[in-house]
């Protein structure tokens, strides 16, 4: 294991390689080409179809343009392939094309819209799997997570009848139905319940059943990721070709995705129960998860590399940057659910470790160029590595920075991510002699920035912009 003093030379390094481009970050983008986060629903469109709806000039405009007016147009363009061939492939193409551009400019309300027409048209069955695992994303991150519950659920019971691609259906349906459910368990941020004066608690009053519903979410993603990671496993050591089978890399690929989101499932029980008995719990549970997705990962890009794709590469680099923020928050936060009245307490050991991993995470973003909007939340991990070690200086310019990259946005992770840049930046005010007006300032931001969400975003812990609910067409 390295020793802090080389793990902060190693951040450092990184963040004086990082220094020119943070000037040039601005506020996060949404576009046709970066579908990290999104399901990609013209990946159900084939290229024949796709030139053929090119010929009208409102879908030409909607795929080079980034914006509503663009997107409005293709009802037009919907109407004019509905006349000449209805639920033909164009005209569904048309549509999936509207409803992925109004999700990745997080037009809810339009997207929604174009989804209830996409219900009364004839798609196909894996047409209609890829369009309501999308409805159950969007659904999920608008809060409502009981539709969004619904029609995950459905997606379960649909996926093992699935002519093709079942463990990879299987396993997106149920990391999709897990995280609806993780999402309402209520596990707030620590920070958020000590600026409000709302007299929040950090758990439920019922923790007994709290607890057993973290539990349960907990299985789910435990058995969403064994599906994944033996139809992965089965293909290789059966000398499957990724040539021959398109879905074994990305069975590697979504199974490390999924050990992601379980790790954030497992740490929420433990979570819970430290919050709950006033006694720290080990994340060694969590940490394992994390672990193997970092072994899938790591296997992909020594077997695989040359068989994926760019979008696959950075949908690998994003996954791996996302897993190392979540093993350095685990590190840096947790022991602060024990006692929510306390700082949280790390040793130097452990301060080491959770360096390491904000590092490696900071290098792995710069490398796909921030292409997945994770910068912020990595500035915030090293600036709070360098809050506790003593270097607030340091830490004071990396919060500006994060502050700078982060904004307030319709996408409720991203939203959580700029409040904790604000909260970290406030706390860090707090423990010098003559900001006290600066911290005020800062926690009644980071309130206002709060509640802009919508529940159950509204003061969750900081551990949820870790999850990432993704589709089969992600990568």
């Amino acid at each position: 294991m390295i020793s802090y003093a080389a793990a902060s030379h190693s951040l450092s390094k990184a963040i004086r390689k990082l220094s020119p481009r943070l000037s040039q970050v601005t506020k996060p983008r949404a576009s046709f080409s970066n579908t990290t986060y999104r399901p990609s629903l013209t990946s159900t469109i084939s290229p024949q179809t796709l030139a053929s709806i090119q010929t009208l000039p409102e879908v030409s405009q909607a795929l080079s343009q980034n914006n509503e007016f663009a997107l409005d147009g293709l009802d037009r363009a919907a109407q004019v392939f509905e006349q000449f061939n209805p639920s033909g492939d164009e005209h569904k193409a048309v549509k999936f094309l509207q409803a992925q551009g109004y999700m990745q400019l997080f037009s809810y309300q339009k997207a929604v819209k174009v989804f209830i027409s996409l219900d009364k048209l004839d798609l196909t069955q894996d047409e209609k799997f890829h369009a309501n695992l999308a409805k159950g994303k969007l659904m999920w991150e608008q809060g409502s997570c009981d539709e969004a519950h619904a029609v995950a659920s459905q997606l379960c019971d649909e996926a093992p009848q699935m002519k093709q691609s079942v463990s990879l259906r299987q396993g997106t349906a149920l990391n999709c139905l897990a995280l609806c459910r993780l999402a309402v368990i209520g596990v707030k941020d620590v920070d958020m319940i000590q600026f409000s004066s709302k007299g929040q608690s950090l758990v439920q009053q019922d923790v007994a059943s709290q607890l057993r519903e973290a539990e349960d979410v907990q299985d789910l993603l435990r058995m969403a990721s064994k599906i994944l990671f033996k139809g992965y496993k089965d293909g290789k050591q059966g000398g499957v070709s990724p040539g021959n089978d398109p879905d074994h890399c990305l069975l590697g690929l979504y199974c490390a995705a999924s050990y992601c989101n379980q790790g954030v499932g497992e740490l929420t029980t433990t979570l819970i129960q430290s919050a709950s008995t006033n006694r720290p719990v080990p994340i060694e549970s969590p940490m394992n998860a994390w672990r193997n997705a970092l072994t899938v990962m790591d296997e992909l890009e020594q077997d695989e590399l040359n068989h994926l794709s760019t979008k696959q590469i950075i949908f690998l680099k994003s996954t791996k940057a996302r897993v190392y923020c979540n093993m350095a928050w685990a590190i840096l936060f947790s022991s602060s659910y024990v006692d929510a009245g306390k700082v949280a307490s790390v040793t130097e050991e452990s301060l080491t470790l959770a360096a390491e991993y904000a590092g490696l995470a900071l290098k792995i973003n710069d490398e796909i160029g921030n292409e997945d909007e994770s910068l912020g939340r990595i500035l915030c991990l090293v600036a709070s590595c360098y809050v506790k070690a003593g270097s607030a200086v340091t830490a004071e310019g990396l919060l500006k920075s994060a502050m700078d990259v982060l904004k307030e946005s319709p996408n409720p992770l991203k939203t959580i991510d700029a409040r904790s840049s604000i909260v970290y930046y406030s706390k860090l005010c707090k423990s010098w002699e003559n900001r006290e007006a600066d911290a005020t300032k800062y926690e009644k931001l980071a309130l206002e920035c709060n509640d802009t969400l919508t529940e159950p975003w509204i003061g969750a812990s900081s551990i949820y912009s870790g999850l990432h609910m993704f589709g089969c067409v992600d990568a």
